[in-house]
């Protein structure tokens, strides 16, 4: 379910059908829908937990297990490998997590991803930035057998840097969070889970269920944090993050237990209630939490009972100048079900989200 989280690159693929055609390959399939449909444009990746598009028609792709990045030309279908990230956690639910390109990658080349890392049998999640770079390795041939290769090709990742760790480091397998976001002033947000210890979401003194505020030093022109700060509070594992920068508004998906999936719109210094609010129960059977509103704490946009298991989530914006613009989903926010492997469409009405169908 896991190669089902990658939201944007279901996207991506939907806005790419007309521009490439189709690959001579026997595994290729297609799938129509009312006035679209989707072509499968890569494959043969492990679990892909994190994916980034870049200009030029370029994806990051950050295998989820191995700790390996790669860089996808979208046009020419190449696929390279950048890097390996060391000390990556991959017990349970760690791995490599979130990557996203700098909002001024075309100048400074930089990334930012997330990772589970371990130490004396406790992990935490851990922000780091690289910048992508030339080398003057040249990469063989494409071979016409092949529908996609991993090659050492002309870039790497450069400049590795260590910019946040969470605390604290516990014995625990799950909850690691790592969804990542981009403001327009620069300012990364990254989401931390509550670890499976639920009763950290509501302490200010530690940084699990949490969504972090973290500052990069001169705008990201230069690897460093200018400051971290915690910018809400009361989460359980949000797994997905975006920030539009129309609006300035900054959106979680939010993983519950039996029941209790969110969507929430966050802003800065709210409480999201976890444990203390919430539709979800216990594995075992059970509330987990006896109200469902408490002074001071903010309750979700939209909420799933029985659990759909919430992912990504992006909002789909009007550009009546792309070639493949589909305007069906103007306006709209898809949202990434792993358990029912479908794409919720969500219309916000009167302050709220409503679900109004499926893809």
């Amino acid at each position: 379910m896991l190669l089902l989280r990658n939201l944007a690159l279901f996207i991506v693929m939907l806005l790419s059908v007309s521009a490439l055609s189709a690959p001579v390959f026997d595994g290729h399939y297609k799938e129509d829908f009312d006035d679209f449909s989707i072509e499968l444009l890569l494959s043969g990746f492990g679990p892909s937990w994190g994916l980034a598009y870049l200009p030029g028609h370029q994806l990051l792709i950050g295998e989820w297990k191995s700790g390996d990045i790669y860089l996808a030309d979208m046009n020419s279908r190449d696929v390279h490998q950048l890097a390996s990230i060391d000390d990556v956690y991959t017990a349970g639910q760690a791995g490599l997590l979130g990557i996203i390109a700098d909002k001024d990658f075309t100048t400074n080349g930089r990334i930012y991803f997330s990772r589970s890392v371990m130490d004396k049998n406790l992990s935490t999640t851990q922000l780091l930035t690289a910048v992508i770079s030339k080398t003057d390795v040249q990469d063989s041939p494409a071979s016409s057998l092949m529908f996609w290769r991993k090659s050492q090709g002309p870039y790497q990742l450069s400049e590795p840097q260590l910019l946040f760790t969470a605390e604290p480091w516990l014995n625990s397998r799950k909850h690691y969070g790592g969804a990542l976001a981009q403001d327009g002033a620069g300012v990364i947000y990254l989401s931390v889970g509550d670890r499976g210890h639920r009763e950290y979401a509501q302490r200010q003194d530690v940084q699990l269920g949490k969504i972090m505020r973290i500052r990069p030093l001169n705008g990201g022109k230069a690897a460093g944090v200018q400051d971290v700060t915690i910018h809400s509070s009361g989460h359980r594992n949000p797994q997905g993050l975006f920030y539009s920068r129309s609006d300035q508004r900054l959106w979680s998906a939010e993983h519950g237990p039996r029941g209790g999936d969110e969507v929430n719109l966050i802003t800065r210094g709210a409480n999201y209630g976890w444990p203390l609010i919430t539709e979800g129960e216990e594995y075992f059977g059970g509330k987990i939490a006896e109200a469902e509103h408490l002074p001071g704490m903010t309750n979700p946009q939209i909420s799933f009972t029985p659990s759909i298991a919430t992912s990504d989530i992006l909002y789909y914006g009007i550009d009546s100048k792309a070639p493949q613009f589909i305007p069906a989903l103007a306006q709209r926010f898809l949202l990434l079900s792993l358990k029912a492997r479908e794409i919720r469409i969500l219309i916000e009405d009167a302050n709220a989200l409503e679900s109004r169908g499926l893809l």
